[in-house]
């Protein structure tokens, strides 16, 4: 059995799931929700050539296609990474 790991998290305590949520309209390949994130240090490894939006707490955060990895500090609650 082969498992891709897209999703790290680095935090000092607490319980980190993640699990495929909804699709929409914009995007068409995957959307992950991260939960159980305090302050977290997440970094997350695209697919090659996919531009990712990522959302947590009421802000977005837009990154462009053809980075290989994107680092978001200072994550709490819920994180979806869609693209």
């Amino acid at each position: 059995m082969h498992h891709g790991c897209r999703v790290f998290v680095k935090q000092h305590e607490g319980v980190v799931g993640c699990d495929p949520a909804p699709r929409d309209q914009h995007h068409e390949q995957l959307t992950l929700r991260v939960t159980g994130l305090r302050d977290a240090i997440v970094t997350f490894l695209p697919p090659a050539g996919a531009s990712v939006t990522m959302a947590s707490g009421g802000q977005t955060w837009r990154h462009p296609e053809g980075g290989d990895r994107i680092t978001q500090e200072k994550v709490g609650g819920e994180l979806l990474i869609r693209w």
